[in-house]
């Protein structure tokens, strides 16, 4: 698979490139030249496979590895998360068992394995971390009952936006999700963006937010976006840029609190821990739905063993 930089389409770059640098020579984001997309056969034959197959198919595609089910199953486990239905239709994804109890080590793991023998011990970043997460989004349902008819809904905090790119790219390739609910800490810019269209950029906007503009607005938008930060001003949007960026998604600011009251309350419904980002995302969840009186079966990932 060939590369482009998020602010750079002409020249392109091997995924050998992808997979080891943090970010192109431009400093821009690798993202992929052609995007492979899923049939609904091609996705039902996947709901066949194991999530170490499923992972270990999205990889090879993505940089040319040689992976195989159990290269995978043998590196992470053969159950590297479980899935739990809780009532108010909620899916949580535990991507936290494993030895560390975190989906760090399970991320730092893959991208170990990927590289072989030119792991040289740094962290996946860049393309190499989008990636990772779109592999186990593939795994994720590859381990789930969910029907191709009803599109899963799926709730996630902002952080540096690597999760909400990986998202917008699974989907992109075929994955049935529907809405996504972004969930924004107090501190956060994400949601005057979404929410207003402007984001302020006098604080550090997220590290891949650079690669949401490119995938939702193009690589010119990008460039206006680098304009803004470089000047330290807001970046604005247009009205119907705006439409069509929240067209699937939408963001809830929620207080540290309340994701206090949540994981206490969801403890004692369900007799179910979350961790801090699950109830976070679980928050704004429940801002979308009481804002639009939906109810469809939502995907939470927990990424860290709560005690």
């Amino acid at each position: 698979m060939l590369y482009v930089s998020t602010r750079n389409t002409i020249d392109t770059f091997t995924a050998y490139h992808a997979l080891h640098e943090a970010f192109a020579p431009d400093g821009g984001t690798y993202v992929p030249f052609h995007l492979p997309e899923f049939t609904g056969a091609d996705l039902l034959k996947m709901r066949e496979k194991s999530s170490g197959e499923a992972i270990a198919e999205i990889l090879n595609l993505f940089f040319g590895t040689h992976l195989t089910g159990w290269s995978v199953d043998s590196t992470i486990g053969r159950t590297p998360f479980k899935i739990e239905t809780l009532g108010q239709r909620l899916v949580i994804a535990e991507v936290w068992r494993n030895p560390e109890g975190s989906s760090k080590y399970l991320i730092d793991t893959l991208y170990r394995l990927a590289c072989g023998d030119d792991y040289t011990g740094v962290q996946p970043t860049g393309w190499a971390l989008i990636a990772i997460q779109i592999a186990l989004l593939f795994g994720i349902y590859a381990a789930t009952d969910v029907s191709l008819v009803e599109k899963l809904d799926i709730a996630l905090p902002a952080g540096d936006f690597s999760d909400i790119v990986a998202v917008l790219y699974g989907k992109a390739m075929g994955l049935p999700i529907g809405y996504t609910i972004c969930a924004c800490s107090e501190s956060s810019a994400i949601w005057d963006f979404i929410c207003r269209g402007e984001l302020s950029t006098n604080v550090n906007p997220p590290v891949y937010f650079e690669a949401y503009v490119y995938k939702t607005l193009g690589a010119a938008e990008v460039q206006r976006y680098l304009d803004a930060c470089a000047q330290k001003r807001i970046f604005f949007i247009s009205e119907a840029q705006q439409l069509s960026v929240t067209f699937d998604l939408t963001a809830s600011v929620v207080s540290t609190q309340r994701i206090d009251t949540v994981i206490a309350g969801m403890y004692q419904s369900n007799q179910y821990n979350m961790d801090h980002n699950a109830a976070l995302s679980y928050s704004a969840l429940q801002d979308y739905r009481a804002r639009n009186g939906f109810n469809k079966t939502t995907l939470i990932l927990a990424k860290k063993r709560s005690y």
